[in-house]
């Protein structure tokens, strides 16, 4: 009886509910007491799930004499539970299609609204670089601390980044800061340029893109944390502070 009870649960009856369809069906019309002993529900549940399978169309109940008497219907009926599903289902349907236009222009009524994603982790920062190969990207914006960068990616990655970045003919301008005296050695297939900005003036650890409508930013010392942020007004502004720092960037050459 375990068996077909776990059965019965697949069709949405609760366990209780199987409990008692099955010993009411093996026991013919009877009063609540027995059908709750042969159950080993309580007498009190076995009221109240009488109750839902009478609302379910797989028992019913009758009067003999001054006994009240209820039995199970006979197993065909189950098929009730899935047309009743099946009718649900065909409903939700209908409202989804009765309510998408509606939804459909709050949601575009909201499209300004910035998109925010965050990262943590090595894998992370993994993950936020690969969403600029996800998307159809020409052109980008970056602010790096290089040493930073350099010390978190080993050389295989490097050649690994600089190749897709050359493949997806990707242009772009980098803004970077270096203690060590290191300097970026690959220019991507000469789609790449970089200047160069003083430590000392601006002691950043982490790194700042600009690609399409998204800002990414990213912090590399202590916990790796980042944030991806989907609008196209704020891209324009990071993009166009950029512009600002690259035009200036020769000025700090010599300092």
């Amino acid at each position: 009886m375990k068996a077909l009870s776990r059965e019965l649960q697949k069709l949405g009856l609760s366990d209780k509910e199987a409990l008692v369809y099955l010993a009411s069906l093996e026991l013919g019309p009877s009063p609540v007491q027995v059908i709750s002993r042969k159950a080993e529900v309580n007498r009190a549940t076995t009221y109240v799930m009488i109750e839902a399978l009478l609302q379910k169309g797989l028992m019913s109940t009758f009067d003999k004499g001054k006994k009240t008497l209820y039995t199970a219907e006979k197993p065909e009926r189950l098929h009730r539970i899935v047309h009743a599903e099946r009718a649900s289902v065909d409903e939700k349907e209908s409202v989804i299609k009765r309510l998408l236009p509606d939804l459909d222009a709050i949601s575009d009524a909201a499209g300004d609204r910035p998109k925010v994603s965050f990262y943590e982790g090595e894998e992370g920062f993994e993950a936020m670089r690969e969403t600029i190969f996800s998307q159809k990207v020409e052109e980008m914006e970056d602010v790096i601390s290089y040493d930073d960068l350099n010390h978190l990616l080993d050389q295989s990655h490097w050649k690994k980044h600089s190749e897709r970045l050359k493949n997806k003919k990707i242009k772009g301008r980098a803004l970077f800061t270096s203690e060590s005296g290191r300097k970026p050695t690959t220019d991507h297939g000469g789609l790449w340029q970089y200047k160069q900005l003083p430590h000392k003036l601006f002691p950043m650890h982490g790194e700042l893109t600009v690609y399409g409508n998204h800002v990414a930013m990213v912090a590399l010392r202590g916990k790796i944390v980042g944030v991806i942020i989907e609008s196209k007004e704020m891209a324009t502004m990071v993009r166009t502070l950029f512009e600002l720092a690259w035009k200036q960037a020769d000025s700090y050459t010599n300092k």
